[in-house]
Parts: C-alpha cells; structure tokens; sequence
C-alpha cells in the first residue's frame, strides 16, 4: 500500500512540475492582456521573485489547442508573425514560472481576453 502512495504523490508532483525536494517559486498571479488588436496581444503578469523564464500558454477558448512560448521578462506577444489571432475571437491564457533552482511553479490560472472585430 505504500508504494503505491508513494507512486501517485511522485506521479502528481511530476505533473505540477515538481520533485519532492523542490521548493518552487510562487505561481504568476496578476495576468492581463493589453495593446489587444484583431491579431495579437501583449499578455503580461506580476513577475515572480526568483523566476528565470516564464512559460506561456494560449488557446482559442475552449478549442483544446494550446500554443506554447517562452519568456524571459513578465510579458509575451501572442499572435503576429508568424501566426495571427484570429479577429473577434476569445482566448486564454495561463502562465508558469521557471525559477532559478530549475525547478518551476504550477500554471496559473486561466485569464481570458478577447481580440478586436476586424
């Protein structure tokens, strides 16, 4: 019965992107999106203190498909080159922090902007 705790605990920490000696850095929280046009979007959060790069992740709501990136600095551009949002359309967002220990936070949660008509 042990092993299999200690299974699903090492399982679950695989999946939020932690081991079990790891002390990750705080989850981004503050997530918006500004300078929205009908093709991209400046998504940005509050940066997190012992962070090295962020990883960002963006869909059409509900669509299923997520389009990844990274970033150095607390904002990432979504859309223009090389593949444009879509006009009129709702997306989301989360982000997670990769800090300095290589280690790195969970996602945040999702934050939801919708681009302009064309």
């Amino acid at each position: 019965m042990q092993k299999v705790v200690t299974t699903v605990i090492l399982v679950v920490a695989f999946f939020i992107g932690m081991n079990a000696n790891s002390k990750a850095c705080d989850i981004p929280a503050g997530l918006e999106a500004s300078n929205v046009t009908a093709t991209s979007a400046v998504l940005s959060w509050t940066a997190v203190s012992g962070a090295t790069k962020y990883h960002v992740e963006f869909q059409e709501l509900h669509d299923g498909f997520w389009v990844s990136g990274n970033t150095a600095t607390n904002s990432f551009t979504a859309g223009g080159y090389p593949v444009d949002l879509e006009p009129g359309t709702t997306y989301q967002f989360m982000v997670r922090a990769v800090c300095s220990d290589g280690t790195f936070s969970a996602y945040s949660t999702l934050f939801s902007f919708t681009t302009l008509a064309k």
